[in-house]
């Protein structure tokens, strides 16, 4: 599903497939678009969506990010105490910038061992190893590792 970005503008339906890449054709050049991938079961039931993107074409001031960036790429936390993770959009080129519909996005692969928030303060819950990823809002990311003592 995807659309122009803005309020109004809802999301429609582009295409059906199973193949894990996908090309919009016939955007307007210096536009930012949402996309969002919907997976759905054989009777049509909603599955789950994934995170929303947000990608500016070329040809204009405004772009994409090449790269999120962090301070650390490994971080060992004791049961119970916290870190401030803080993650970045890099420019892909000095003469753009990029219309920031969201700041970056963290995710945990297991919020039994550590929690992030919207605000990037990772929690360590219980022993073990998790990554957290950090999302630029064009769907490019960073890994950190997460362990926890």
């Amino acid at each position: 599903y995807g659309n122009k970005c803005g309020k109004k503008n809802r999301y429609k339906k582009i295409t059906e497939t199973t193949v894990p890449n996908y090309t919009a054709k016939g955007l307007k050049k210096n536009t930012y678009y949402k996309f969002i991938i919907a997976a759905f079961d054989k009777d049509g039931k909603l599955l789950g969506t994934s995170n929303t993107l947000h990608i500016a074409t070329a040809g204009g001031k405004r772009g994409n990010a090449k790269a999120v960036k962090v301070r650390k790429t490994r971080v060992t936390l004791k049961k119970g105490k916290t870190f401030s993770l803080k993650g970045k959009m890099v420019k892909a080129s000095k003469k753009q910038t990029i219309a920031t519909h969201r700041k970056v996005r963290y995710e945990s692969t297991n919020q039994a061992v550590a929690t992030v928030n919207a605000k990037g303060v990772i929690k360590a819950k219980k022993k073990g190893t998790c990554v957290i990823y950090v999302y630029a809002q064009n769907g490019v990311y960073k890994k950190v590792t997460v362990k926890v003592k």
